[in-house]
C-alpha cells in the first residue's frame, strides 16, 4: 500500500513543481512587459526599477540584454549619473545586439544635447545607419553632420549633411543651411547660394539665411546683389536672426559704391544694435564726414583715433580736417600730429606732418613748426611740396626765438633782397639783445655789428648803436660807448625814445670817467625830456641825482643843492643819498651846522642806510676840521662802535688818533694808530698812521717800539715786483682764465706759503669762487665760511652773497635768510640790497612764509628795483605768494603785471601759473589758451614748455577730450628733452588709456563674417 502511494505522490510533487515554474515564467514576462509599457509611457524611473527587478530573475539572455538596454536608456533620459556608463557597458557587452546601434544613437543624442560634440560624433559614427528607421537615420546623420561642423571638421560634416539634404525628411533644410555655410567658408559661393536659398524655404531658417547669404554676395563683390537682397530681407516682416550683420553688409556695399547717404542710414542703424569694430567705426565716421555730418563724424573719429592701428591714423587725419573746417586749429594740430607719428601709411603721414607744421606756423607756434618741417625734410626728402616747406621753415625761423637757426638759414639762402637784409638786420639785432640780457656782452657786440652791416631800418640801427654803447659801458670802455651814443644822436632827433636813452647813457659814460663837465648837459637834457616820467624816463630820479652830483663835482654848489632838494621832494624811496650829499654840499659851502643836520638826518632817519657809516664819519669830520676834537672823538667813536664792517674804520681810527694827539692824549692816540696798522695793514691811510705813530711814540720816549710796526707795514705792502705779488697775480690769472682746478691748487699753495700776506683774504675768496664755478658746493662753502671768519676783507659782501646763494640751493633756507640779512646790513650798493632782498624773498617762499615773501617783493618794487628783471621777479613772487594762499584773483593780477614786461623765465612761470589757476577754477578752455600763449612767447624755456604741455593734457582730460590728451602726451614723450617730464607724460598717458576703455563701452570685433 505505501509503495502504491509513492508513485502518485511523486507525480503530484512533479506537477506542483512544474506549475510553480510556469507561474514564475509568467511573472518574468509580465515584469518585462510592464517595463516596456512604462517606458512607452515615458515613465522612465518606474520602467528602470521594473527592469532592474526583472533582470536578476530572468534566465532569458536575449531579454536580459534588452532589459540592460532599457535600464541604460531610462537612466540616460533621466540624466542619472550612471546613465552614460550603463549605455557604454551595454554596447561593450552586446556589440552585436540589435539595439546596439540604437544605443549608440541614444548615447550620441545624450552628448549632443550637452554640446559635447566630439563625444557625440564618436557615438554617431558607431551607429549602423541601416539598422535605424528613416526618422532616426535622418536625425542621426544630421546631428553627426552638425557635431562635425561644430568641431570645424567641415569636409566630414559636409558628407553627412549632403546625405540628409538629398532626403525628404525634417532635417533637410537645416542640412542645407549648414552645408551652405560650409560652402561659404570654403569659398564655393555658387553651391553656398544654392543651399542657402534651399534652406530659406523653411520658416525656421528664413531669418537665419540672410546674414550668411548677404555675406556670400559680399564676398563675390556683388554689391548690388547684397543691397537688393539685404534691403528686401530688412524690409520683410519676418524677424531676422542677425539684423545687425545684414545692416552692416548693406552699409558696406553702399560705402564701396560711394553711395554715402544710404550707407550712413544703414551704418547708424547697425550702430544702434551693435558696437562697431574700430575699422567699421572709421568707415561710419568717414561716411558721415563725406555727408557733411561733422558732429557725428567727429565723435566716431575720436574713438577710432584713440587706438593704434591703420585706421586710427586715417581717423586722426580726418579729425584734423574737420577741426580745420571748424576753425579749431589747436585741436587740428593735435590731430595731425598724431597722424604724423603713425607710420602705417607713409603718404598719409607726409600729408599730416605738412599740415601739422603749417597749422603751427599759422598759430604762431614757430618752435613746433620748425621741428615739424625739419622732420618733414628728414623723412621725405625731395618732393613737390619741398619748396613750400622751405619757405615755411625760413619764415618760422625768422619769427621764432630760435635766432641762431634763423641766422644760419638766412646766411644759407643769401641776402638777395632788401627784405631779406632787413630781416637779417632784425634777427641779428634780436639775437644780440638776447646775448645782452644774459650778460654775454662780447657776443652781443658782435651781433649788433652784424645787424648794423645792413642798416635798412633806421630805428633798429639806432637801437643797435645804443645797446652796443651800453655793452661797452658795462665793460668800462666808456670811449667806445660814447662813440655809439653819438651815432644814436646822428640817427634820431631830440625827444625820440632812444635819443633820450642815449642821453642817459652818455651822461654816465662821462660821469664814470669823472668828466663831470661833459656829463652834466646829458643828464640835464635827460631830466628835462623825462620830467613827465613817460617812456624812456624810468631812470628820471637817478638822473636827477647824477645831475646834482655833476653840479657838486664841478663846484656849482647852489645848483647842486637845488637838485638834491628836488630829489628829496620826489617820491624817491631812498632819500638817504640826497640828504647825505646835501650835507657834503653844505660842508663845502662852510655851512657846518646845516651840514651836521643833514648828516644827522641820514644817521637817525635811515638807520639801515648804506650811507650811515659815511654820514657818521662826515658828521665827526665837520667837528674835526673845526678843531672841535672832543666832539670829533665822540663822533668817530660812535662810528667805530656801531659800524663794525665799515670801510671807513681806518679813516675813523686815523682821525680819532689825530684828535687824541692834538689833545695831548698820546696813549690813546698810540692805541688807535697801532689798531689801524694791525687790523688794516694795507689801508690807503696806513702810511699816514705809520708817520703819526712814529711821532707819538717819540713824544712818549718809546721810539724803539716803532720798528716792529714798520717791518709789519713793509711786509703787508710789498713792492709790485716782489715774488709774493708775482705768485699771487699768477694764481688769480688761472681763475680769470677759467682754469679753476689749477687756480685752486695755486691759491691754496699761496695761502700756505704766505700766511701773513695781506692778499690771503682775496686768495681765500678766489678759492671759494673757483669751487663755486666748478659746482663743488661743499668746498665752496668751506672756503667762503673761512673768509667770513677772518673778519675784515674787501670781498666779505661777495662772500656773504655766495654763502646765501649756496645754502639756498642746498635747501638750507634758514641759513640763506640769515646770510642775506648779514649782506643787507653791510650792503653798499643797490644791487647788493636787491640781491639780499630777493634771496630772502625766495627763501621765505620755500619755507611757506608767504606774508614775508610778499613783504619783501613789495620792498623790492619800492626800493630795490635795480632793473626790469628785478621788477618781474618781484611781481612773480607776489603772485606766487597769493597763489599759495588761494588768493587767485590777486595772484592773477600780479602775474599779468609781470607779463607786461617779462620776456624772461619769470614771465614763463607767471604765464604757467596763470594757466594753473584757470585749471583749478575749471576754466579749461581759457587755461589751454593761456598755455598756448606760453608756448608761443616762451618757447626757449623748454622745461616750462614741457610743464605747459602736461597741464594742457590735464585740461583735455578734465574736458573728456581723450584724443587731444593722448596726442599731447605722445608729443611730449617723443620731443621733451627732460626725462622727468617724459615719465610724467607716460603716467598721464596710462590714465588716458584707462579712461579710453570707458568711452562708449568696449568695442567689438568686426561683425562682418570673414
Amino acid at each position: 500500500m505505501p509503495k502504491l502511494l509513492l508513485f502518485p505522490l511523486f507525480f503530484l510533487m512533479l506537477g506542483l513543481a512544474w506549475g510553480q515554474s510556469t507561474l514564475a515564467l509568467q511573472d518574468e514576462e509580465r515584469l518585462f512587459a510592464t517595463g516596456l509599457e512604462l517606458y512607452a509611457k515615458e515613465k522612465y524611473g518606474a520602467s528602470r526599477r521594473v527592469f532592474e527587478t526583472y533582470k536578476p530573475l530572468s534566465t532569458n539572455e536575449l531579454k536580459k540584454a534588452e532589459a540592460s538596454y532599457y535600464m541604460a536608456n531610462c537612466a540616460l533620459r533621466l540624466f542619472h549619473a550612471d546613465g552614460e556608463l550603463l549605455l557604454e557597458n551595454f554596447v561593450r557587452d552586446y556589440p552585436r545586439h540589435a539595439y546596439t546601434s540604437l544605443a549608440y544613437f541614444e548615447l550620441g543624442n545624450f552628448h549632443y544635447q550637452a554640446k559635447r560634440y566630439d563625444k557625440a560624433s564618436q557615438a554617431y559614427q558607431q551607429v549602423d545607419m541601416s539598422q535605424l528607421d528613416d526618422t532616426r537615420r535622418d536625425e542621426a546623420q544630421f546631428k553627426l553632420g552638425y557635431a562635425l561642423f561644430a568641431q570645424q571638421r567641415f569636409d566630414e560634416a559636409l558628407a553627412q549633411l549632403e546625405e540628409v539634404k538629398r532626403g525628404k525628411a525634417s532635417h533637410q533644410h537645416a542640412a542645407a543651411y549648414y552645408s551652405g555655410y560650409i560652402h561659404f567658408i570654403n569659398k564655393d559661393y555658387i553651391k553656398a547660394e544654392k543651399d542657402l536659398l534651399m534652406a530659406q524655404q523653411n520658416e525656421s531658417y528664413a531669418g537665419l539665411v540672410p546674414p550668411v547669404l548677404s555675406n556670400v554676395y559680399y564676398r563675390q563683390q556683388a554689391y548690388d546683389q547684397v543691397i537688393s537682397y539685404g534691403e528686401t530681407a530688412l524690409a520683410s516682416e519676418k524677424p531676422l536672426g542677425d539684423e545687425a550683420s545684414v545692416r552692416l553688409l548693406v552699409a558696406e556695399s553702399y560705402f564701396l559704391k560711394s553711395q554715402f547717404a544710404k550707407a550712413q542710414t544703414h551704418y547708424e542703424a547697425y550702430q544702434q544694435k551693435q558696437t562697431p569694430s574700430n575699422e567699421v567705426l572709421y568707415r561710419i565716421g568717414f561716411t558721415q564726414f563725406r555727408n557733411g555730418d561733422q558732429i557725428k563724424a567727429l565723435e566716431n573719429f575720436k574713438q577710432v583715433a584713440l587706438k593704434d592701428d591703420t585706421v586710427s591714423q586715417y581717423a586722426a587725419y580726418y579729425l584734423g580736417l574737420i577741426y580745420l573746417e571748424q576753425n579749431n586749429k589747436i585741436y587740428a594740430a593735435s590731430a595731425f600730429d598724431m597722424a604724423s607719428q603713425a607710420t602705417y601709411n607713409p603718404e598719409l603721414q607726409r600729408e599730416a606732418l605738412f599740415a601739422f607744421g603749417k597749422i603751427n606756423f599759422e598759430l604762431g607756434h614757430y618752435h613746433e613748426a620748425i621741428i615739424s618741417f625739419k622732420r618733414y625734410k628728414e623723412l621725405f626728402g625731395q618732393n613737390s611740396q619741398m619748396d613750400e616747406v622751405d619757405n615755411y621753415l625760413g619764415e618760422a625761423y625768422l619769427k621764432s626765438d630760435d635766432l641762431n637757426e634763423a641766422i644760419r638759414h638766412l646766411e644759407a639762402v643769401g641776402l638777395r633782397s632788401p627784405k631779406l637784409r632787413e630781416t637779417f638786420q632784425r634777427v641779428t639785432f634780436y639775437k644780440a639783445t638776447e646775448y645782452f640780457n644774459s650778460a654775454q656782452y662780447f657776443n652781443a657786440v658782435q651781433l649788433f655789428e652784424q645787424s648794423l652791416n645792413h642798416p635798412i631800418n633806421k630805428q633798429l640801427a639806432a637801437q643797435a648803436h645804443f645797446w652796443t654803447g651800453e655793452a661797452y659801458a658795462i665793460g668800462y670802455k666808456h670811449g667806445q660807448a660814447l662813440n655809439e651814443y653819438a651815432q644814436v644822436f646822428t640817427l634820431l632827433g631830440a625827444g625820440e625814445l632812444y635819443h633820450t636813452k642815449a642821453r642817459y647813457g652818455a651822461g654816465y659814460a662821462y660821469f664814470n670817467t669823472k668828466d663831470y663837465i661833459k656829463a652834466l648837459p646829458h643828464f640835464k637834457a635827460y631830466v628835462e625830456q623825462t620830467q613827465d616820467r613817460t617812456e624812456g624816463g624810468m631812470y628820471y630820479l637817478d638822473a636827477l641825482l647824477r645831475l646834482a652830483d655833476c653840479y657838486y663835482a664841478t663846484k656849482q654848489y647852489r645848483q647842486a643843492l637845488t637838485q638834491y632838494e628836488a630829489s628829496i621832494k620826489t617820491q624817491m624811496p631812498d632819500k638817504d643819498y640826497p640828504w647825505f650829499q646835501k650835507g657834503l654840499v653844505h660842508f663845502a659851502l662852510g655851512e657846518n651846522e646845516l651840514a651836521k643836520n643833514a648828516f644827522a638826518t641820514v644817521v637817525n632817519a635811515y638807520r639801515r642806510s648804506r650811507f650811515r657809516d659815511n654820514a657818521l664819519f662826515q658828521w665827526a669830520q665837520v667837528d674835526f676840521e673845526q678843531g672841535q676834537y672832543e666832539a670829533a672823538i665822540d663822533g668817530f667813536t660812535r662810528l667805530i662802535d656801531t659800524e663794525k664792517q665799515s670801510g671807513l674804520l681806518p679813516n675813523a681810527y686815523l682821525n680819532r688818533a689825530i684828535s687824541f694827539f692834538n689833545l695831548k692824549r698820546y696813549e690813546q692816540a698810540t692805541t688807535d694808530y697801532q689798531t689801524l696798522l694791525r687790523e688794516y695793514p694795507t689801508s690807503s691811510v696806513g702810511h699816514a698812521a705809520l708817520l703819526g705813530l712814529q711821532e707819538t711814540l717819540a713824544l712818549q720816549s718809546r721810539a724803539e717800539e716803532f720798528d716792529t710796526f714798520l717791518v709789519a707795514y713793509k711786509r703787508a705792502n710789498p713792492e709790485s715786483g716782489n715774488l709774493e705779488v708775482v705768485e699771487f697775480e699768477s694764481a688769480k690769472t688761472l681763475h680769470f682764465n677759467q682754469k679753476y682746478t689749477r687756480a685752486i691748487i695755486a691759491l691754496q699753495d699761496f695761502v700756505a706759503k704766505y700766511p701773513q700776506s695781506s692778499s690771503v683774504g682775496e686768495a681765500k675768496f678766489y678759492i671759494g669762487e673757483s669751487h663755486y664755478r666748478l659746482g663743488q658746493v661743499a668746498d665752496a662753502l668751506e672756503a667762503f665760511y673761512a673768509l667770513l671768519a677772518s673778519g675784515h676783507d674787501a670781498r666779505l659782501n661777495r662772500a656773504l652773497q655766495r654763502v646765501a646763494e649756496l645754502e639756498y640751493k642746498q635747501g638750507n633756507y634758514a641759513a640763506a635768510i640769515a646770510y642775506n640779512e648779514k649782506l643787507l646790513d653791510v650792503a653798499k650798493t643797490k644791487k647788493e640790497q636787491f640781491n639780499a632782498w630777493s634771496g630772502m624773498m625766495q627763501s621765505y617762499f620755500m619755507q611757506g612764509q608767504y606774508d614775508s615773501t610778499a613783504a619783501l617783493a613789495e620792498l623790492i618794487l619800492e626800493r630795490g628795483n635795480v632793473n626790469v628783471d628785478a621788477q618781474n621777479m618781484a611781481y612773480l613772487y607776489l603772485g606766487k605768494a597769493a597763489f599759495e594762499r588761494g588768493h587767485y584773483d590777486d595772484a592773477t593780477d600780479h602775474f599779468l603785471t609781470a607779463l607786461n614786461t617779462a620776456k624772461d623765465e619769470n614771465g614763463a612761470e607767471a604765464q604757467y601759473l596763470m594757466a594753473k589757476i584757470l585749471f583749478l577754477q575749471k576754466k579749461h578752455k581759457q587755461s589751454v589758451q593761456s598755455l598756448f600763449n606760453l608756448n608761443q612767447n616762451f618757447a626757449i624755456y623748454e622745461r616750462w614748455l614741457g610743464e605747459s604741455f602736461l597741464l594742457i593734457a590735464d585740461n583735455y582730460l578734465a574736458m573728456q577730450e581723450y584724443f587731444q590728451a593722448k596726442a599731447t602726451l605722445n608729443s611730449v614723450i617723443e620731443k621733451s628733452p627732460f626725462a622727468d617730464i617724459k615719465e610724467q607724460a607716460r603716467v598721464k598717458l596710462a590714465e588716458v588709456n584707462s579712461f579710453e576703455k570707458n568711452v562708449q563701452g568696449s568695442t567689438n570685433k568686426d561683425t562682418t563674417i570673414k
